[in-house]
């Protein structure tokens, strides 16, 4: 049992040497590599969320934009169906005005043809007394 004792701690020192050597290797050569790659993917995680926020907030503003704009169309096509409206409702009135004058043109004429005639036997009766 003693040789078997002594040969596993032989084999334990030679296992925690090598492990020793595997970590000092590790920390010397291995270990600043990942950390120098953790820092560089940490920085540019940095930089990515800054775009991001920046992108987000350009969005935002550009959403806002829009969102202005459309209630200005809005406003602008409201004012331009009211101005229609009111002018086909003055269409309609000057129509209406314009057929109310010629009607009125029309029974001028007729009265005036009337009183014409009237004129003409008054004329025809004056100028039979004057004889």
């Amino acid at each position: 049992y003693k040789t078997e004792i002594e040969s596993s701690r032989i084999q334990l020192r030679t296992t925690k040497a090598r492990a020793d050597a595997d970590r000092k290797q590790w920390t010397t050569n291995v270990q600043p590599t990942y950390e120098r790659n953790l820092a560089l993917a940490t920085e540019e995680k940095n930089k990515l969320t800054m775009q991001l926020e920046q992108a987000n907030n350009e969005i935002a503003c550009l959403k806002s934009n829009r969102d202005k704009d459309i209630e200005l169309l809005e406003s602008e096509l409201d004012k331009t169906y009211k101005s229609k409206v009111e002018t086909d409702a003055e269409l309609k009135d000057v129509k209406r005005q314009l057929q109310n004058a010629v009607s009125n043109l029309d029974e001028m004429a007729l009265g005036g043809n009337k009183m014409r005639s009237d004129l003409e036997v008054l004329i025809n009766k004056f100028d039979k007394e004057k004889q």
